[in-house]
């Protein structure tokens, strides 16, 4: 196997890693682990700390967060803000950058575009425009069956329905 040399990076051996002994779960997670509250601290803090132009990634990190580029949870809070369609770049870029709608909701006078851009962004998910979509204006079912309906009809791995669940439960309130 080739290392990128680029990033530093093994190649994926296959499209799953392990957990545990005999459990296979995706690579990836199909949605933002943060919620939308709490990925906006980054382009607000690109806005803040950088006048909205693109923020060297481990500047971002060390002033804005006290934390390392590589850090567990400034690269799941990238991931997310990504995610949302708020910034672009992930921890492993020499720099994060603002999307329009990112900085329109942070560098934006106007409450009406601030608020149509914070909507675009919380169904920029595929899977929470799809739960969006299908429970706007509605009374949520109870938390055993939107788990259900998150596994079954909107495809979210089993192993993530949970915190899918508590991410789009902090999205609502």
């Amino acid at each position: 196997m080739k290392q990128d040399l680029k990033t530093n990076d093994q190649p994926a051996v296959g499209k799953e890693e392990e957990k545990t002994a005999g459990e296979k779960v995706p690579e990836q997670f199909p949605f933002p682990r943060n919620s939308l509250k709490e990925a906006l601290a980054v382009p607000r803090a690109i806005e803040h700390d950088n006048a909205g132009k693109p923020y060297d990634t481990a500047l971002l990190a060390k002033q804005s967060f006290n934390t390392t580029p590589r850090s567990s949870s400034f690269e799941v809070l990238l991931t997310s803000s990504e995610r949302y369609g708020l910034t672009v770049g992930s921890s492993r870029a020499k720099a994060i950058s603002l999307t329009a709608e990112g900085d329109a909701i942070v560098a934006s006078s106007d409450e009406s575009i601030r608020a149509a851009n914070i909507r675009r962004a919380l169904l920029t998910p595929k899977v929470f425009e799809e739960f969006f979509t299908r429970y706007d204006g509605k009374i949520l079912p109870s938390e055993e069956i939107l788990k259900v309906v998150l596994e079954q009809e909107f495809q979210v791995p089993k192993p993530y329905v949970y915190e899918c669940y508590e991410v789009l439960m902090k999205n609502i309130a």
